[in-house]
């Protein structure tokens, strides 16, 4: 499957200031401490010359950070996401070899998401290197960290700040 590539036509955008850095939620895990290893995860996304992030964690997610073509930053995590029992499947009609897996995301301003998900799994993801527990990437203003005991948080810290923890006690977005 290939990722989706959003792509903006006919838009202006004016800045006129600076987007408000946020805070993390105070249950959000604390990734100030964490070695950055962005550079080693570094990968181009389906043959382009846009850059993403990708990695894998310690317990089998696939997740990519990725600001293509300029457009608002986006982090995706594909897998065994905890805590998508129970939740509704949307299905891919169209999916060569569907399976089912959990997908976490947070994109641009907007809160996380986490859902299940049948369809073709992402290739692109595959070989994307280990993120080990105590290490991070950063791409523009998205973080994504692994911390010890199988926890993923990702964070966007523009426009109010917006992410995902993905824990086995149970994982939620912000």
């Amino acid at each position: 499957m290939k990722l989706p590539l959003i792509a903006l036509t006919g838009a202006a955008v004016v800045l006129t200031a600076p987007l408000a850095q946020a805070a993390p939620p105070p249950n959000f895990p604390d990734l100030a401490g964490f070695s950055v290893v962005t550079s080693t995860h570094l990968a181009r996304y389906q043959r382009t010359d846009q850059q993403m992030v990708k990695f894998s964690t310690p317990d089998g997610l696939a997740c990519l950070v990725s600001a293509l073509g300029g457009v608002a930053p986006i982090v995706r995590c594909y897998g065994p996401v905890p805590g998508t029992t129970g939740l509704a499947v949307t299905a891919d009609p169209n999916a060569k070899a569907p399976r089912d897996f959990g997908v976490a995301q947070v994109h641009a301003a907007n809160e996380g998401t986490i859902s299940n998900y049948r369809g073709d799994y992402p290739t692109d993801l595959a070989g994307a290197p280990l993120l080990a527990p105590g290490e991070k990437v950063t791409l523009t203003t998205m973080t994504c960290g692994v911390v010890a005991g199988g926890v993923t948080a990702c964070i966007d810290t523009t426009d109010g700040g917006h992410g995902f923890v993905l824990q086995p006690s149970g994982s939620w977005t912000f």
